[in-house]
Formats: C-alpha cells, structure tokens, sequence
C-alpha cells in the first residue's frame, strides 16, 4: 500500500491503477477508481499527456468485472446492470452470459434429481 501512495505522489496514475487491480480478483477498486477518473475532468489532461485512451480502459474494466459478477449465481443481475454500460454489445453478450448460467443451473438440477432417483 505504501507503494501505491508513493505512485499516486509520482502521479504515475498507470502503475497505480496495475497495482489496484492487484488488490483483489474481483477488480472492483479498480473499476470503480477508474470510473471516478473518467468523470473527473480535472485529470484528462494527465491521461491526453499520457496518451492513455481513458474512455476504453473503463469501458473495458467494466466489462471484466461485469463478466466477473456474471459468473456469481447470486451477482448475475447486477452483472447485466455493468454490462449493459459496455460498448462491447451488451445485450447480445448478456443474452449468452445469461442462458449460460441457466443452462448450468438446470444441468446442476437434473443431475441432483438423477442423483436422488434409485
């Protein structure tokens, strides 16, 4: 921690948001620290100086942890919600995500009964 404080001194933003997403594997500091940047407009001079393309890395951090939460048989809703934010198509790969999961979820109950059934 003390060496992301020591980067964001450095203003050296870019390492700061790797290490972020270090943290943990939901990378939910991360995409939500990033969305904070993008809707502040005090630092796009820093990305435009930086030649970092700001509007893709959060679209596509959003799109990695709304598919992280599309993979939770409790966090699916909320994934489409994240989803749904993506400029990636997100309601064709909703639609996939979501008859994934419900396959999955009827294969797992058919194999319970089967299971249960002498």
């Amino acid at each position: 921690m003390n060496r992301m404080v020591a980067q964001l001194m450095d203003h050296d933003i870019k390492l700061f948001i790797y290490e972020a997403q270090k943290l943990n594997d939901t990378h939910w500091f991360s995409t939500h620290l990033i969305n904070l940047i993008h809707h502040c407009v005090q630092l796009k001079s820093y990305f435009d100086q930086n030649n970092i393309d700001l509007p893709a890395l959060r679209h596509s951090m959003i799109y990695e942890y709304g598919s992280y939460l599309m993979t939770s048989h409790n966090l699916w809703q909320l994934g489409i919600d994240y989803l749904d934010c993506c400029v990636y198509k997100p309601f064709l790969f909703s639609y996939f995500k979501l008859m994934g999961c419900l396959f999955h979820s009827i294969t797992r109950e058919l194999e319970t009964c089967s299971a249960r059934t002498p």
